[in-house]
Order: C-alpha cells, then sequence, then structure tokens
C-alpha cells in the first residue's frame, strides 16, 4: 500500500487477510489507514515482512483484537502508529528463518509478542520491542529463540521500558526450552 493510499481491513465483520509475501504499508495520504474500525477482528498471516514505514496506521478504533502472525522481518520506524480503541494487538512470530526488528517506537497500547517454536527474533542494535501498557507480554516459546543486541550499559534485557531490547511493563515469559542470545 503506497502513495497517496489510505485503508481499512474492516468494520464489523471478522476478517482473515492471507498476504503470500511481504505486507508493505508506506502512504501519503491523509488521514490514518486502520485495521479495524468497528467490533471487527483482523487477523492478518503474512509469510514474508511486515513494514509500516510512513504514513499514519491506527490498529483499532474500538477495544477489539488484532493478529499480525509474521513470517519475515518488522518494521515499524518513520510512521505514527497508535490505536485509538486499545484494542489489544497480538504479534506472533513464527517464521522459519531469522526475523529482525527494526523498530525504535515506545507503544502505550496493549500488545503482546509471542516467538513460536522454531522461530529466530533478532533484535540488533538499539531497536526493540515495546509497549509500556499494563496488559501487554512477551513470550519466548519452548524451541523459539531471541536474540538480542543492545549495548546499552545496564544490559539488552531489563526491567522497565526505558531501555534495553525488550520494553514490555508487564509480563515477560521465557519458557523452558527457550534460548536467549546476546548478539
Amino acid at each position: 500500500i503506497t502513495g497517496n493510499s489510505l485503508t481499512g481491513f474492516t468494520t464489523d465483520a471478522n476478517v482473515t487477510i492471507n498476504v503470500t509475501g511481504s505486507f508493505l504499508y508506506s502512504s501519503s495520504g491523509a488521514g490514518s489507514s486502520y485495521g479495524s474500525s468497528g467490533t471487527g477482528t483482523v487477523t492478518l498471516n503474512s509469510t514474508g515482512n511486515f513494514n509500516i514505514t510512513s504514513g499514519s496506521y491506527d490498529y483499532t478504533f474500538n477495544a477489539v483484537t488484532q493478529n499480525y502472525n509474521i513470517g519475515g522481518s518488522i518494521s515499524l520506524n518513520g510512521s505514527t502508529i497508535s490505536n485509538t480503541g486499545l484494542g489489544t494487538i497480538n504479534f506472533t512470530f513464527n517464521g522459519t528463518s531469522p526475523q529482525v526488528v527494526t523498530n525504535t517506537q515506545t507503544f502505550s497500547f496493549p500488545v503482546t509478542y509471542s516467538i513460536l517454536n522454531g522461530a529466530i527474533l533478532d533484535i540488533p542494535g538499539n531497536n526493540f520491542i515495546s509497549s509500556n501498557h499494563a496488559s501487554s507480554s512477551l513470550t519466548l516459546n519452548g524451541g523459539g529463540t531471541l536474540r538480542v543486541g543492545s549495548t546499552h550499559a545496564s544490559g539488552a534485557i531489563q526491567t522497565g521500558v526505558t531501555a534495553g531490547n525488550i520494553r514490555i511493563s508487564s509480563t515477560r515469559t521465557y519458557a523452558a526450552g527457550s534460548t536467549i542470545i546476546y548478539n
């Protein structure tokens, strides 16, 4: 989705969108694109990358759940990302090769991050996953790998939301059989 474009996936119906390849959003349109503007839940399955690199994207206008199942890397820089409805945004990383996070935005809405068995999530340098909302979480499932690379003096994995690669204010679960690697 590029140029002077805006999109809305659903209003009140539940919808599943399967993207064979990458979901790329780079809009110069006035206004905001959205996942759901009503009570409908969006599930987006992308076998490739998930990039929102310019424009304004509002996940939900109402308190509904949005599911983003990502098989590639994720980039959320260069855009204005919001969630005015405070619905939960679920990012599930399920790729079969390393998935790189490019993000330096702190989110104040509920976000859950799940790294599945066999997935490798790579968060290099000063990039991070974040949410300072009390309903947010990170789950590194057994068989999943998290690679971190922050050079912050206090480390790549810290409590709180101000530094490091993991900036989740609530629950963090590192399951038995999962792997964490400092890159």
